[in-house]
């Protein structure tokens, strides 16, 4: 037998790992629940959500409401008062008002 008749066999591997990707970052939690309250699926709205909850609780704290005492509630409500697509007629309702006013002494 000649070495030209002899095939060599080459062993074909295959890369089983997975490639390395980013986690998904966690969601906000609270962005998560206003979204549940105000019926909003996707992300395409997460980053002007957000920016009205940031508003909405920056709002409650200068109010005087703790940390503990602003509810997904009553941030979604704050979200949903401010959020109206550029009108320009954003403002917090008198319901809001007044849960921020019971949320504050709560919190004293």
């Amino acid at each position: 037998m000649s070495d030209e008749n002899n095939l060599e066999i080459v062993e074909e591997t295959t890369n089983t790992e997975t490639p390395a990707t980013d986690p998904e970052p966690t969601p906000d939690p609270t962005l998560v629940a206003v979204k549940a309250a105000l019926n909003i699926g996707g992300t395409y709205q997460d980053a002007a959500l957000t920016a009205w909850i940031s508003e909405t609780k920056a709002f409650l704290e200068a109010a005087g409401v703790s940390e503990a005492n602003m509810t997904n509630g009553l941030i979604a409500r704050g979200v949903a008062d401010l959020w109206n697509y550029g009108s320009g007629d954003g403002d917090f309702s008198g319901y809001f008002k007044t849960r921020a006013i019971q949320a504050a002494l709560r919190s004293k």
